[in-house]
């Protein structure tokens, strides 16, 4: 999973989110149960009952994710860790034809740095081979960072999905952004 800032995904300027796999994620309450863990510390359980939306692995689109609130003493627990949210690049395919997938299989000790090569860019996804360490069980959910050809920063521009497969960041955060009340559920705190 990886953090994002209210303001890169269209939401509450003030909170920020986990996002992860539809297919690691798939309930409310499996989501109410999870532990999130940044730098080996347990830092919180994720609240589904602030912000929750997903997004099935099925059909044409399949974006196979989930957004999930975290409470604003989980954010300044965070801040004092100096663990801050990941940047965000918007045009996938403004990034260069190398992309790092950063990940935990569940066969490693560490994380794993694993560059790779874009093959084709896809209205959805992108595929990509991998040039380093192959990623595992375990590796759904992790951001794949990108270089933006035009500002030259780096950030989050997908998901990993599967292998070789990333979801375009913008899709999710396109769907994140609909106003849906049978998916999308706020709640005041």
């Amino acid at each position: 999973c990886f953090l994002v800032d209210g303001r890169s995904v269209g939401l509450n300027l003030n909170a920020w989110y986990v996002i992860t796999n539809h297919h690691a994620l798939p309930t409310f309450d499996h989501a109410l149960s999870t532990n999130v863990t940044f730098n080996d510390v347990i830092v919180t359980n994720l609240r589904p009952d602030i912000f929750w939306k997903t997004s099935t692995n099925k059909g044409d689109i399949g974006l196979d994710y989930s957004c999930i609130a975290i409470d604003e003493a989980t954010k300044h627990r965070l801040l004092e860790m100096k663990i801050y949210p990941n940047p965000i690049i918007n045009q996938p395919k403004e990034c260069e034809k190398n992309l790092m997938l950063i990940h935990r299989p569940r066969y490693a000790n560490q994380v794993l740095h694993t560059l790779c090569r874009v093959v084709a860019h896809k209205e959805v996804k992108t595929q990509y081979d991998y040039l380093g360490p192959v990623s595992g069980g375990g590796s759904s959910g992790s951001p794949v960072f990108g270089v933006d050809t035009n500002t030259r920063k780096v950030g989050v521009c997908g998901l990993h999905k599967a292998r070789f497969t990333c979801v375009n960041l913008p899709n999710i955060i396109a769907d994140i952004c609909k106003v849906n009340a049978d998916i999308v559920t706020f709640f005041n705190i």
